[in-house]
């Protein structure tokens, strides 16, 4: 796997504190379709949001892709803007206009499962 733009670990349930309407606004920039289309494009949505707290890590757990979001930001925007996270971890990780097999995305608090990405289709738990 390419992707390796995380530079710090973040174990599970680290702290961290995002207002619920920032994240809101921010995570509004995944909308579809206004993604982006390049490499450094997504990267740079997805570190902004991991600035502001809303994504907490990246990485492989048991074989899958997995990204730990704030729980209340991700069940705050639309499906459209869920769906445009999917399309950007797709354009960092696999490449643009390529598509992972398969991506979860956990809650930052309960560690369960929110959403999964698969095949460039996204399906809300």
């Amino acid at each position: 796997m390419q992707y390796s733009h995380k530079k710090e670990s973040v174990p599970f349930g680290t702290p961290r504190r995002a207002l619920a309407g920032t994240a809101a606004l921010l995570l509004s920039a995944f909308a579809l379709p206004a993604f982006a289309e390049n490499r450094s494009e997504c990267e740079a949505r997805w570190l902004k949001a991991e600035a502001a707290g809303i994504i907490y890590g990246s990485g492989i757990v048991e074989g899958k892709v997995t990204v730990v979001v704030d729980e209340d930001a991700f069940r705050s925007v639309p499906y459209e803007t869920k769906a445009g996270m999917g399309v950007t971890l797709d354009c960092i990780v696999a490449g643009p206009g390529k598509v992972l097999s398969e991506a979860q995305f956990i809650s930052h608090r309960t560690h369960k499962r929110l959403a999964l990405w698969s095949w460039g289709k996204l399906t809300v738990d």
